[in-house]
């Protein structure tokens, strides 16, 4: 069987995202460009161009990055980390949290071991609980899925 295997992608949709963010976030420095003067132009200039470049890079960093691997072998969420077999796990829970005034809410993944640890992460955006869910079902169908 294949894997279910889930990467950050760096689509051009994000390139162009990235861009255009850059643009819009220089707005205000735009304006003050057409009544500043010649050094506060550069200045304005220069930190756009910064910007730009530090917003590119980031986006780039995070592009490949493991969202979830999930096989006949066992689960992992992080490339470093190796994967924990289906014979040690009991219960895969999804669960939402947050979702306050303040905070947005975050699903995350519980996966409980049978010698009674929990290993939670928080899933990435990218990656919908349904598609974690099915993917589970789909190589371990003797483990009990909650939520």
């Amino acid at each position: 069987m294949d894997a279910f295997v889930r990467r950050v992608t760096w689509s051009r949709a994000d390139k162009l995202w990235a861009i255009g963010s850059t643009v819009f976030y220089s707005i205000p420095c735009f304006a003050l460009m057409f009544a500043g003067d010649p050094w506060l132009i550069a200045v304005l200039a220069l930190s756009i161009v910064g910007f730009g470049i530090l917003n590119w890079r980031m986006r780039a960093r995070d592009s490949n990055r493991l969202l979830a691997e999930i096989n006949e072998h066992g689960i992992r969420f992080r490339e470093h980390d190796t994967p924990i077999p289906w014979g040690s796990v009991t219960l895969v829970g999804l669960y939402r949290s947050g979702g306050g005034t303040w905070s947005p809410s975050r699903d995350h993944v519980l996966v409980q071991l049978s010698d009674g640890t929990r290993v939670s992460h928080q899933l990435d955006d990218r990656l919908q609980p349904h598609e974690v869910r099915a993917a589970v079902a789909r190589f371990a169908p003797s483990v009990q899925i909650e939520g």
